[in-house]
């Protein structure tokens, strides 16, 4: 076969692909919300971090998620005994 008559199973092929990494993430999805509002692996002691609210009060708010402490307090969304993001600091108010 030509390359030529290869183009439409080419674009067919890639189209499939992309669909099934679509319905993957929405999978993937769906399972972490269904984690996280049924509380699953979690004991009594464990709390979830609530980052929306602690975040904007941090002295490192402005800085990109991803380098350090930031990096480090995402990298733990549940703690033992407090809420508290791990690397939290209170901004000062001046």
């Amino acid at each position: 076969m030509k390359d030529q008559d290869l183009r439409p199973f080419l674009g067919l092929q890639r189209e499939l692909y992309l669909k099934l990494i679509r319905q993957r993430t929405e999978r993937e999805k769906l399972h972490k919300n269904y984690i996280l509002q049924k509380g699953f692996l979690m004991d009594d002691k464990t709390k979830f971090v609530p980052f929306d609210y602690y975040c904007p009060k941090c002295k490192w708010a402005k800085r990109d998620e991803h380098l350090d402490p930031c990096n480090e307090c995402l990298d733990y969304p549940a703690r033992e005994g407090t809420e508290v993001p791990m690397k939290f600091e209170e901004a000062s108010k001046g």
